[in-house]
């Protein structure tokens, strides 16, 4: 184990021992198991010194059972319960792991990540930067025993969230600060002129526009209008052109979203942005498939999670693809859970100037 424990005690001289049994009943044994499974969900798998940091306060503060444990082997009670998974050296629940693949499943939300984040972004929004030990004394100020996250899960959340900078100008200490949310924009070029011919004189050219194009298009119409331009991060890990101009989303808690709806949202093509307030989604399809992908796996899941979701979302579509696109959009399960009703089908040639301005 990592760290120390400080138990206090006080000597009760009209206590006296009543050879109580060490053996755990099945209520302690249940409870113990209960609170190892808590564990393992709080922080999305545990390792051993995390589970015993956790453990120990709770078996001698709240059970008042630390002394029935010294003989007993908690290794053996976790392999009949748990699961240890080697590549990650840590404790996993059944129902975490694919037992025929032994790898952990996917796990959407990990509460000691949360709770981190939380303390972390509100300390920095007022500090502004801060050191790693001023950092740590505020989370185990605030999170303790069970609830207390291991470093890894820090070092996870100042990575996500945080760039390092130096304390001060006279020292080689580093410090971490909230990564920088404003946009940096650089001059994006439009498509060129004669495919551009389109967009203002005659429709037709414009569905030469492809993926990209129409992104770079988009960005510069709304960025004119006054808004910050998110774009998606698998598309900005395609074209890094994309990462320099696209404003940055660290964190869920600025824009008071779920982690679950945020990290949909933010691989959404592009976002338009009026401060932390998210007011339109646009995504850009060159196929019925990823037409079907952005309404069915991103759209939908994100008005599922969170029904009261106020943002305009835009489906963009080559005109060939209208139909289907329509379709889709406006499945039985869509115009039932009224997901229907909140997307708004674009053809490409209807990206003139004009139309964009009431679009958005």
């Amino acid at each position: 184990m990592l760290g120390d424990f400080i138990l206090s005690f006080k000597r009760d001289t009209a206590m006296l021992y009543d050879g109580t049994s060490s053996s755990l009943s099945t209520e302690e044994e249940n409870a113990i198991l209960k609170k190892i499974e808590e564990l393992i969900k709080y922080h999305g798998g545990t390792d051993e010194n995390l589970l015993m940091i956790g453990l120990l306060p709770y078996l001698e503060t709240d059970m008042h059972i630390l002394h029935k444990i010294g003989d007993k082997d908690l290794w053996a009670l976790l392999q009949q319960n748990f699961v240890w998974v080697e590549k990650q050296k840590k404790w996993f629940t059944k129902d975490m792991v694919d037992t025929e693949a032994h790898t952990v499943k996917a796990i959407d939300f990990i509460q000691a990540e949360h709770f981190t984040e939380q303390i972390i972004y509100s300390f920095l929004s007022e500090k502004q930067y801060a050191s790693l030990d001023e950092i740590l004394a505020i989370i185990y100020k605030n999170l303790v025993n069970s609830h207390k996250p291991g470093i890894d899960t820090i070092h996870k959340v100042l990575h996500k969230i945080c760039d390092q900078v130096p304390l001060s100008a006279h020292s080689n200490r580093q410090g971490f600060r909230l990564k920088v949310t404003n946009p940096i924009y650089t001059a994006v070029k439009k498509p060129e002129t004669q495919t551009q011919l389109g967009l203002f004189v005659s429709s037709k050219n414009v569905t030469y526009l492809g993926h990209n194009e129409i992104i770079e298009l988009l960005y510069s119409y709304a960025t004119d209008a006054g808004y910050d331009v998110h774009i998606g991060e698998t598309e900005q890990n395609k074209e890094p052109m994309f990462k320099e101009i696209s404003r940055a989303m660290n964190s869920h808690i600025e824009f008071g979203l779920p982690p679950k709806v945020f990290d949909t949202l933010v691989e959404i093509d592009m976002l338009l942005l009026k401060g932390s307030a998210i007011m339109s989604a646009v995504e850009v399809t060159t196929s019925v498939d990823t037409a079907d992908k952005a309404v069915n796996n991103r759209y939908r899941n994100m008005f599922i999670a969170m029904p009261s979701l106020k943002i305009n979302a835009f489906l963009i579509v080559k005109d060939k693809d209208f139909n289907k696109a329509h379709q889709i959009v406006n499945s039985m399960a869509n115009v039932k859970d009224g997901i229907s009703q909140k997307i708004t089908i674009v053809r490409v040639s209807e990206l003139i100037s004009e139309n964009i301005v009431k679009l958005f």
